[in-house]
């Protein structure tokens, strides 16, 4: 797993940039980090580039979760919805579960 420098610089390689790239794209020297530490503010820049944050402060990656267009609208409609509608949507979802389970059993 490595430190959390080693982390970062593997980062920089699997994105394509070389460690001078990276200073000059984000104000952020590479060298001026012991590999133990990393603020906040360099955290947002590096995410902004695509680097997976989580995986240099963790050693663990995020896996992608791969969802098509009408399941995306459809969370955006919900996260547009006031609690009372979403209440709603979670019933008709756990009737319909229950019905779907209901005709598997039989």
């Amino acid at each position: 797993m490595g430190t959390i420098g080693r982390r970062l610089i593997n980062e920089l390689k699997r994105l394509g940039f070389s460690e001078a790239d990276f200073a000059e794209l984000t104000g952020y020297s590479g060298s001026s980090h012991d590999g133990t530490s990393l603020d906040c503010l360099y955290l947002q820049v590096l995410a902004k580039y695509g680097v997976d944050t989580s995986y240099i402060v963790t050693g663990n990656r995020i896996q992608p979760i791969e969802i098509s267009e009408d399941e995306q609208e459809i969370i955006e409609q919900y996260r547009a919805m006031n609690k009372a509608h979403r209440l709603k949507i979670q019933k008709t979802d756990n009737e319909i579960t229950h019905e779907r389970n209901r005709e598997t059993v039989k």
